[in-house]
């Protein structure tokens, strides 16, 4: 099904992705499991229920109910090892693939076991979840009210150009070619290491002569660092805080506020006010951002006392997170080790 206009309110259409939009019809009315069968999320399903319908690059998974649980088969499938994909640029299954995969399948009764057992624990993980997520909307919240938007016209404090109010450290990677290079203890971060809030660790790390005898610079604790760089950036802007010093490749700038900007301060003015950043970066003819870019980048100049008020709640709030987090970790290993139990 493809050309459709989707609207606010309606029944689900399931893509690739997962549930696109909705759509005044449907094409099934009961409880299925649709499978991602093309691109990047080739292997991934998504449970159904009630009225829905799907999209194109989706196999659709409707069992014979006297049989299999369709919820029990959504759990077993889930797993993205699980498929044998073809293709290497853009991936696919086919339906043969899907026609014969072998399952496991106990009795109805051992279904609803497992099936209940297995929502219990998601369930769990899945409350801590929005939990997660209710305090990163509690920091954004906050900052909105203390600061007003970063992408309005009109803000409660006058505006200025971030180049104005940091110092910008460009990265560079030392030569591959000398193994030395990468056998040290100072932390080298490239756009894979740059997840979360704040920097704690790198997958590599460089020598001392490799920060000597290359462009890459070592930064203080504090520095923060945004990608300018990435494919990435077609969906978020990484931007981050350093725990500790730390060296960088070329596709990342490091930024060292002056004395009228608090670090937290910014870290969340630019993850809120991203977009003005990211329209720039999906241009037709780019795949990052200029120094200049950053340079011009629109930053509301609170006064210093307000925004380390901000600053004071925000590091308490991502402490929480951060605890909160490893809980999560823990949740989802269980949920996984449940399901190797199960299925594997």
């Amino acid at each position: 099904m493809t050309g459709k206009n989707f609207v606010e309110k309606g029944f689900p259409a399931y893509g690739a992705g997962g549930i696109n939009g909705y759509l005044q019809e449907h094409e099934f009315d009961k409880d299925g499991v649709i499978l991602s069968a093309n691109g990047a999320r080739c292997g991934k399903c998504f449970y159904a229920q009630g009225k829905w319908t799907s999209l194109a690059n989706t196999q659709i998974i409707l069992p014979d109910i006297s049989k299999a649980i369709p919820k029990f088969l959504w759990y077993q499938l889930n797993d993205e090892r699980k498929w044998r994909r073809a293709g290497t640029a853009q991936p696919f299954i086919k339906p043969s693939d899907v026609k014969n995969k072998e399952i496991f399948l106990p009795e109805i009764k051992e279904q609803n076991r497992i099936v209940d057992i297995l929502d219990v624990a998601d369930a769990l993980r899945q409350k801590r979840k929005q939990s997660l997520q209710l305090l990163d909307d509690f920091l954004r919240a906050t900052f909105l009210d203390m600061f007003g938007d970063p992408l309005a016209k009109r803000n409660k404090f006058k505006t200025v150009p971030l180049g104005s109010m940091v110092d910008f450290i460009g990265g560079g990677t030392p030569s591959r070619k000398i193994s030395e290079y990468w056998q040290g203890k100072h932390k080298w971060a490239s756009s894979k290491d740059m997840k979360g809030l704040i920097l704690k660790d790198t997958q590599e790390r460089i020598s001392d002569n490799a920060v000597k005898e290359s462009v890459t610079k070592l930064v203080n604790p504090g520095t923060l660092l945004v990608v300018v760089k990435s494919k990435i950036l077609l969906r978020y802007l990484p931007v981050l805080i350093s725990e500790s010093e730390v060296c960088f490749n070329q596709d990342i700038k490091g930024m060292v506020p002056n004395k009228d900007i608090d670090s937290w301060y910014l870290l969340f003015h630019m993850r809120i006010g991203q977009d003005a950043l990211l329209q720039i970066a999906r241009g037709a003819n780019t795949e990052g951002l200029t120094l200049d870019h950053l340079r011009n980048y629109k930053l509301i100049l609170a006064p210093k006392d307000i925004q380390e008020q901000f600053s004071v709640i925000a590091k308490k709030t991502v402490t929480m997170i951060e605890n909160m987090q490893k809980s999560q970790n823990e949740l989802d290993n269980q949920f996984n080790a449940l399901t190797q139990r199960y299925f594997e």
